[in-house]
Parts: structure tokens; sequence; C-alpha cells
């Protein structure tokens, strides 16, 4: 049985060269009713032979699934072909993936949009052939070249629009990707931002926030300006992401300082003796305290708690950031690759974007023969 979506876990993925920052943002209901003391004392057993489905229903469902060539691919019968024996599938109806039904009919799934859209309104008893369900209702379309990926949310303050300009067969994986298992030969996915614009202030130093200006672009590339704000070139806290690991380091509160020229900017850590401070090392976050500074280096050591012994760790004490910059726009994706950026990070913020590369039905347009055997209303969690 396919027809659900199920929640997959996956290792987070760092790019060296590659870092997509962004904000995802996330209502409570009311419902009275004035017979609510009558209803206290009712059979609260959902009741099937109720009306038609809805959303919020369970429903027992024998379906025959087939591709556009009539190959079957899915059948809650024995034999598809004469719809005899087997047991029917059962099915929650709801579009959201995070509603569940109730502990009672937690043995009830997901179905794909498509599928729950048209079983909508159908009586118990009911047989249907379904029109044809198109891949982004179903499980996800395959990018093809023109293709654009428009990411809005009220999180972000410009939409994200992403083109589909080139898709590349049988080459090899760039070394950016090596270590990942990806295939090798592999299709790359050629995808253009075209968010940008000349004039457009982006965030490239988590410290600085809008404090780069894009100021020429090209086919392939922008160039941006950096100018640090007025009030955090002393005694500011500097924030950097760790491209090893994708973590997030903030330094010392109010212990960094900048000096600007007009083609850099040279950032001091300057911490006392004995403050702390979390950094990732081989993936690992680990507290150490400042032990020594250098002109160049700040010396850390931490208490390893399994001998009691010191180690020691040490870091650059300046940063040195070329003021004008270029950033590609031009990004090359393996399908492993895209398809974690699509469900990980685009989905999420904008739940309309339905691409997929990794199951077996992308891309394909799917039909369906239902017979309603029985419903039960109102299963939901409440």
């Amino acid at each position: 049985m396919i027809l659900f979506n199920s929640d997959m876990q996956t290792e987070k993925l760092a790019v060296a060269g590659l870092v997509i920052i962004i904000v995802i943002a996330l209502s409570a209901y009311i419902i009275t009713n004035e017979d609510i003391i009558g209803n206290l004392f009712e059979d609260k057993e959902p009741k099937p032979n109720e009306g038609v489905i809805e959303l919020g229903d369970c429903v027992d469902i024998h379906y025959v699934g087939k591709l556009s060539d009539g190959e079957v691919f899915d059948s809650s019968y024995n034999d598809s072909e004469n719809k005899t024996g087997g047991t029917p599938a059962k099915f929650f109806m709801s579009y959201d993936e995070f509603e569940n039904p109730s502990d009672d009919y937690s043995q009830y799934m997901h179905g794909i949009e498509g599928f729950v859209e048209q079983l909508i309104g159908m009586s118990e008893g009911e047989s249907a052939i379904f029109d044809p369900i198109p891949p982004e209702k179903a499980y996800g379309a395959i990018p093809k070249i023109g293709d654009i990926i428009q990411i809005s949310n009220e999180s972000l303050e410009n939409d994200i629009k992403l083109e589909f300009i080139d898709i590349q067969e049988n080459v090899s994986l760039p070394e950016e990707y090596a270590g990942f298992g990806f295939a090798d030969p592999t299709t790359l996915y050629v995808v253009k931002d075209q968010t940008h614009f000349v004039g457009e202030k982006m965030t490239f130093h988590l410290a600085w926030e809008n404090s780069s200006v894009v100021t020429k672009m090209n086919d392939t590339t922008i160039w941006t300006y950096t100018t640090p704000p007025e009030d955090k070139t002393t005694d500011f806290t500097w924030i950097s992401i760790d491209p090893t690991t994708g973590q997030t380091i903030t330094y010392w509160e109010n212990k960094s300082s900048a000096e600007v020229n007009d083609t850099h900017i040279v950032i001091t850590h300057s911490p006392e003796i004995g403050e702390n401070i979390s950094l990732a090392v081989e993936y690992y976050p680990i507290t150490y305290t400042v032990v020594n500074l250098t002109e160049d280096k700040i010396n850390l050591s931490y208490d390893d708690d399994e001998d009691g012994n010191l180690s020691y760790y040490e870091i650059d004490r300046t940063i040195t950031i070329v003021r004008n910059e270029t950033q590609d726009i031009v990004f090359y994706f393996p399908p492993e690759f895209l398809d974690y950026l699509i469900n990980y990070i685009f989905n999420p913020l904008d739940p309309t974007i339905n691409y997929s590369l990794d199951h077996p039905l992308s891309g394909k347009e799917l039909y369906f023969e239902v017979e309603i055997v029985k419903i039960y209303k109102n299963c939901q969690e409440s």
C-alpha cells in the first residue's frame, strides 16, 4: 500500500560555498455548541452509515490505482482485474499531514491531495472512476526546463524565485557534493536565482543585517558591497555560520570591533581570559574557555569529563571580509540535494510547492477506481 505520505528523517546537509538562510515563521479556534451539556452523555463512538464523506472523517475504501498506460501500480483487492478479495484500505480525510485521527482510528492514514479531493462528497456504497490526478496533486512533479519555484511567505522580505534553466544528464557529480553518497554520474538540475535586483539589500553577515547591497549583476553573478552599520563597528557581537556544520556561532558579547577601509573589513575579537564560547568541533558542540590571546589567535581549553584532562583548541582572532564580493546565482543540484531542499526548506515555507524526485510515482499522472465501503464521521483527534 503506497497511497500515504510518510514522514522521513534526513541528516542535515552542509555544502561549502552554498548557504541558504531562510527564516520560517509559524491558530487557535473555538467551537461553541448550544447542546454541549447533552453531548456529554452521548455515545462518543463515531457512527458509520451517516451522510457523505467530509474532511475529518475516516473511510474504508476499496480501490485500484493505474498509470496512464493502464498498468496497475497498487490495489486493495487481491484480484484487481475482477475486484475481488483483499481488505479495504483505511484513509483519514485531511489535507493537513499534521492533523491526525483519534487514537481509536490511528490505523487510518493520510491520502494524497488529489485522492482525498475526489473522495469528498461520496456516499457509502458508491463507486466511481476518478478524474486523472496530476503529479502535483499526487507524488510531486519532476522539474523541467522553464519551471519556476516561487516561494512566498510572510516571514520573507521578498519572494524567492528560482528558475530551472537546464537539466544535464549523466554528468560527473560536482566536487562540493562528494562524500554525501549521491549517485555519480548523476543528473544535474541547473537553477537560476531570479530573486535579486540592483539596489537590493542583503544579509551575508548575520551581525550586520541588510548591510550588503547589490551593485551589479549579469546572467550568472551578482556583485555586492558591504558597509557595516555605524553602531556595530566597535563593541558589538559577531555572529557567523560554521561552514562545516551549518551551526550558527555567536561570539563573545560586545567583544568584537571592525576596522573598515575601501576594500576590506577586519574584525578583531577581544574576549576576557576565562570567558566561554560554544563551538562545534567535528560536528559536536563543546564549551571552551579562553586561556590566552595573541595578536593572531585565541587559545581555548575544555575539560574532558571522561579523563579529567584539559584539551586545547585555537581559533583565529581576526576575520577579514572583502567589501566588494561576487555571489553565484546559478546553482547545480543533484537530484538528492534538490529533493532535500524542496521537502525540508522550500515546501515548509510554501506548501503549494509540490515537486519530488525520490518517489517511484514522481511525475506520474494517476488513475483510480474506488468503492466506498464504510464511513466513520468526525474521527479526528480532538
